[in-house]
């Protein structure tokens, strides 16, 4: 049995329905507004959580309402506060339109900072996984973030550089030689190649077939009710997508990527682990939060 240490912010989620988003000098009503705990890397470790216990969340927790309601909201997932500053939390306003696709307007604050010296306390613990997502990578302390990844080179890094991705090259470039994971998206897996390489890609294909020749390490691509695509060294394949009903597609890639680590942390296949990580993320669409609740998941005999 493995570890895996998840490095990254846990925000407050204003999440707001409604059938679209307003246009300029409208003025709309939301159908509600709903609270809850986010950032990617927490989300993740949210739902590495419900395969392992063998999970650490190493974020920064703030002042102010949005820090007391994170430190709250990770007690009660389970997670413990380890580094904390006067500095104040953010918060992330999400709007979720009918149909379930959302859009983001991210406050950033304390949470997406990192802290070296924070870290130590976790550095006593051996672990062999560490996901990092391209927003922290963006922070003014994303070098001080790198710097730290590259102390490991025994630890596997599993990347989400998100939309945001392609305003990190110079960083992209550190953080390839490291040989991570990536995990992206349809549009972010195109749009990150030709980001770095200044040409054209056909399609995701071709274009994770390109990451993959920069770090030398799987690239796995999300695809909605597609599934999952997975390069790895000259081959790929797709694992099919689980059906469900789309009722909120906030966190269903991190919920994806959290399940996928747990997994293998528990020792699964890395097939078997993408194929659990789509069951995972057809009920995360499915419900109001990012990731499901754990009544919701049923871990089979075995696993």
């Amino acid at each position: 049995m493995k570890r895996a240490l998840f490095i990254g912010a846990a925000c407050i989620d204003v999440v707001i329905y409604l059938h679209r988003l307003p246009k300029t000098e409208e003025d709309i009503h939301p159908l509600k507004q709903v609270m809850s705990l986010g950032g990617c890397a927490c989300n993740a470790a949210c739902a590495a959580r419900l395969i392992s216990k063998n999970i650490e969340f190493a974020g920064v927790v703030g002042s102010g309402v949005f820090g007391e309601l994170a430190e709250r909201f990770l007690s009660e997932k389970g997670l413990q506060v380890r580094i904390r500053t006067e500095k104040e939390n953010g918060c992330c306003y999400c709007f979720v339109e009918d149909g379930g696709e959302r859009t983001f307007l991210s406050v950033h604050g304390a949470e997406y900072t990192f802290f070296r010296d924070g870290m130590r306390e976790i550095d006593k613990i051996k672990y062999e996984y560490v996901y990092v997502s391209g927003l922290e990578v963006e922070e003014p302390t994303g070098d001080a973030l790198i710097d730290y990844l590259s102390e490991f080179p025994d630890r596997k890094i599993f990347y989400c550089p998100g939309t945001r991705g392609t305003n990190l090259n110079e960083k992209n470039q550190r953080l390839f030689s490291l040989n991570p994971v990536l995990h992206l998206n349809r549009k972010e897996t195109v749009d990150l190649a030709e980001s770095i390489s200044g040409k054209k890609f056909s399609g995701y294909e071709d274009a994770a077939a390109h990451l993959y020749s920069l770090t030398g390490e799987r690239v796995v691509v999300t695809l909605g009710d597609k599934g999952v695509y997975c390069r790895e060294g000259d081959s790929d394949y797709i694992i099919p997508a689980e059906k469900t009903k789309v009722v909120n597609t906030i966190g269903a890639g991190d919920t994806h990527i959290g399940t996928l680590i747990g997994c293998l942390t528990e020792g699964m296949e890395w097939k078997e682990s993408l194929e659990k990580a789509n069951k995972m993320a057809a009920l995360s669409v499915a419900c109001e939060g990012p990731v499901p609740e754990p009544l919701l998941y049923k871990i089979d005999s075995k696993h």
